[in-house]
């Protein structure tokens, strides 16, 4: 029994109603017209081609629920095997620092900080430490 059939039966509708019965069923039920007009003459002539069950299970649930397919189902409805053994990392490369770099970088900016808190301290007349050292006075 196909699911147009087991649609039909739901509604207490016969396959050998009128075109127009199976039609207003068939569109409750959320068919689209042209699989509607394919259904009625299957059940007219008889099916053309024999589905393959679990791929008219799968193209079901993808096209008419919110369900997501797992693995299996999407190689099933594309015909082709895959295995996977193990799991895939992804693994960027993050560019490294050396650490000559680092201390330059270190040694630079405490020499900056150093130079920029003298300049300050001389700037407003600040006479701690090295401060007196630092002026110039002819």
């Amino acid at each position: 029994m196909t699911e147009i059939e087991r649609v039909l039966k739901v509604n207490n509708v016969s396959p050998t109603s009128t075109d127009d019965e199976i039609y207003f069923v068939l569109k409750s039920a959320r068919y689209s017209d042209e699989e509607i007009l394919d259904a009625i003459q299957d059940l007219r002539n008889g099916p053309t081609i024999k589905p393959n069950k679990s791929e008219v299970e799968g193209l079901h649930k993808v096209f008419r629920t919110t369900t997501a397919l797992n693995s299996s189902e999407v190689s099933n409805l594309l015909g082709i095997t895959i295995e996977q053994k193990e799991v895939l990392l992804d693994r960027r490369r993050v560019k490294e620092i050396p650490v000559k770099h680092l201390t330059i970088i270190w040694l630079s900016s405490i020499i900056v900080a150093t130079l920029g808190l003298l300049l300050y301290m001389v700037a407003t007349d600040v006479k701690i430490g090295l401060a007196p050292i630092l002026t110039y006075s002819p």
